[in-house]
């Protein structure tokens, strides 16, 4: 790794889940005429943008997202790290996802202190990689780019959906 940075060894077992759990969403979500990519965060999918440019899903659009989405979650099953508490040693991780993605020569806003942290709603908890496409004037990344980082510095949980602002 770049700058003298040591993996982790839970992030090679994270890489391999979600690589598994991450093919077997994206098939599911293909026979939906769905096309959804890793996501950023790790552990899940996504898609670039349902919108077509505008920032907006239609609705018919969001309506097959959801079936899919009930459908597919409900026969791939959740990867074992995704069962992890809301706890210091989830705050851990995400501190050593941020230096790992730091290490990769990207800048991430500093985390909050633990105690904020674990008192924040899983769902709205901060983490490195929407902390740093969220930040103003944060720049675009290809979706090789976005690929090439996840890869490096995959998401243990509890992981969010974020939807990474891509220059393709």
């Amino acid at each position: 790794m770049a700058d003298g940075w040591v993996e982790p060894g839970w992030m090679a077992q994270v890489r391999q889940a979600d690589e598994e759990f991450q093919s077997a969403m994206i098939a599911c979500y293909s026979e939906f005429g769905l096309e959804a990519v890793r996501s950023i965060g790790g552990g899940s999918v996504g898609f670039l943008d349902l919108g077509g440019g505008t920032g907006q899903i239609p609705a018919g659009v969001q309506a097959r997202v959801e079936a899919a989405a009930a459908e597919c979650n409900a026969r791939v099953p959740s990867t074992d790290y995704r069962e992890w508490a809301f706890d210091g040693a989830a705050y851990g991780r995400m501190i050593e996802l941020r230096e790992c993605i730091m290490s990769h020569g990207f800048e991430v806003p500093e985390a909050p202190s633990e105690d904020t942290w674990t008192d924040t709603e899983p769902t709205s908890a901060w983490n490195p990689y929407d902390a740093m496409f969220s930040s103003g004037g944060a720049p675009k990344f290809t979706q090789g780019e976005v690929a090439e980082l996840m890869e490096a510095c995959p998401q243990s949980g509890p992981s969010y959906y974020v939807l990474a602002p891509t220059g393709d």
